[in-house]
C-alpha cells in the first residue's frame, strides 16, 4: 500500500489533510478512508426530516434517516473513538421500509422515542434525541467495516444505561 503524501500549513508546519484536488490525482490505496464509529452506546440526534424514497430493486417505499452521534456513553473504548476521529462529522444512516414484513421495526422505533406511530415520528422527529447501541458489519467485499445502529436498542435520551 503506497503511503499517502504528507502536507504541512505553511505557517505552523503541522501535517494537514490533503486538498480535495490533490485527492483527485491519488490512486484509491493512497486515500485516506473513514473509520467506523467502535462498537457501543451513543446518544444520536436527528438534525433533519427522513430522506423518503424507493429502493432500486422492489420498489419498495423507505424512510431513512440521517442520525447523528453527539455523545458517546461511558462504555465506548475512548481510544478507538480518538483513533475513528472522534463523533464530529460522523452520521449513520437509518433506514426503514414500508412494507407488511418491516412496518412493526419502524413503529417500535417510533413508540421507543415516545411518538404514537411512524407517522408521528416523521413528521415530529426534527430534534428528537435518542440512545442506541451501534453494532459493525462487515462489506459484501469483506474489506471494510460498517458502523449500524441497532434500532432495536432504541432508548429515550433519559434512559438509565446502567446496566448496558
Amino acid at each position: 500500500m503506497a503511503v499517502m503524501p504528507r502536507r504541512t500549513t505553511q505557517l505552523s508546519g503541522v501535517p494537514s489533510k490533503p486538498s480535495l484536488e490533490d485527492m483527485m490525482n491519488m490512486s484509491s490505496d493512497q486515500l485516506p478512508r473513514p473509520k467506523a464509529l467502535p462498537i457501543g452506546w451513543y446518544m444520536f440526534i436527528i438534525r433533519e426530516l427522513p430522506r423518503h424514497d424507493k429502493s432500486t430493486q422492489k420498489q419498495t417505499e423507505f424512510y431513512e434517516f440521517t442520525c447523528y452521534p453527539i455523545e458517546a456513553m461511558k462504555h465506548v473504548d475512548e481510544d478507538a473513538l480518538a483513533e475513528a476521529g472522534g463523533l464530529e462529522e460522523k452520521s449513520i444512516r437509518l433506514t426503514f421500509y414500508k412494507s407488511e414484513k418491516a412496518m412493526y421495526r419502524f413503529t417500535e422505533f417510533a413508540e421507543a422515542l415516545g411518538f404514537k406511530n411512524a407517522t408521528e415520528l416523521v413528521n415530529g422527529c426534527v430534534g428528537t434525541q435518542f440512545i442506541a447501541h451501534v453494532t459493525h458489519s462487515l462489506s459484501q467485499d469483506s474489506k471494510r467495516h460498517y458502523a449500524n445502529i441497532d434500532d432495536r436498542t432504541a432508548l429515550p435520551p433519559d434512559a438509565s444505561l446502567d446496566e448496558v
